[in-house]
């Protein structure tokens, strides 16, 4: 199947996480169909190249191969991204895509886009530390995240969407608390009067859907609600909402498999040759 396919397949994936920091199980399962298609068809050239006079062993190694290839390239992101993603670190949809692509191209071809795509984040996360200058925050927020995580003895998500009202285990994603009166799903809203992302607490005086309100005392990105285990979740940590959502990883995919299937690597870019 064209390669043309699968990129065309990766620039949506990555247009959606640029536009809604998500990429929608539909268009993966779509990927993932056209993925089985492609793997299918390697399988019947195989067959058909070999089905004149190959014996039954060397049909049958044709025949799995493929098929192994495919199985080991969507298996390989899991391996790789599965605990950062379930520790949030990772976007789920971003090994899902990359699993897509495991098992459209294989496992070589995988780990070598794998590759490239962290080589592409890590430098555009260089560019976003020294354009913000937040590299001191950044690992004050690491060393407070790898604290709560060893002082917790379970998962805690590294990030949570800003505004997020999920809870993972106990642990608040949202910088606000429910307000009994307010109708289910909408239970805190901001302020018109609150600066972005400040805590805020439910009052019984504010109009439905308005039912925060500015906490002056709380400390600034300190501001969820505490766990009921006591043990402080990643929403609690100073500064967490500065280091969620800053770009999509699926663009750098995107580019990585731009460069793969044109044939350039990486260390091509870097090397420089003077003319004599």
């Amino acid at each position: 199947m064209d390669p043309r396919i699968l990129l065309c397949f990766v620039f949506f994936c990555a247009l959606s996480d640029l536009r809604t920091s998500r990429i929608p199980n539909t268009l993966i399962l779509c990927g993932l169909f056209a993925a089985l298609l492609s793997r299918s068809f390697i399988v019947w050239q195989n067959v058909h190249a070999l089905s004149g006079g190959a014996g039954p062993p060397v049909l049958l190694r044709s025949i799995l191969l493929p098929i192994a290839d495919g199985l080991a390239g969507g298996i390989l992101p899991w391996i790789l991204f599965g605990l950062l993603a379930a520790l949030k670190m990772f976007g789920g949809g971003d090994v899902k895509l990359l699993s897509v692509i495991g098992v459209w191209t294989g496992a070589g071809n995988c780990l070598t886009v794998s590759w490239y795509s962290l080589v592409i984040a890590a430098i555009w996360s260089v560019i976003l530390i020294i354009r913000r200058r937040n590299l001191i925050s950044r690992l004050n927020y690491l060393y407070r995240y790898l604290g709560a995580l060893i002082a917790s003895g379970k998962p805690i998500p590294y990030r949570i969407p800003r505004g997020s009202s999920r809870s993972v285990d106990g642990i608040p994603g949202s910088s606000c608390s429910a307000d009994t009166d307010s109708p289910p799903g909408n239970n805190c809203s901001a302020d018109a009067d609150s600066p972005p992302g400040s805590g805020c607490s439910a009052d019984a005086d504010d109009p439905p859907g308005n039912n925060c309100s500015a906490d002056t005392d709380s400390p600034p990105g300190n501001n969820s609600p505490a766990d009921t285990d006591g043990t402080p979740g990643s929403a609690e940590l100073p500064g967490w909402e500065d280091h969620s959502g800053e770009f999509s990883f699926a663009l750098p995919v995107f580019l990585a498999l731009l460069l793969h299937l044109t044939g350039i690597s990486l260390p091509a870019l870097f090397s420089f040759q003077v003319a004599p």
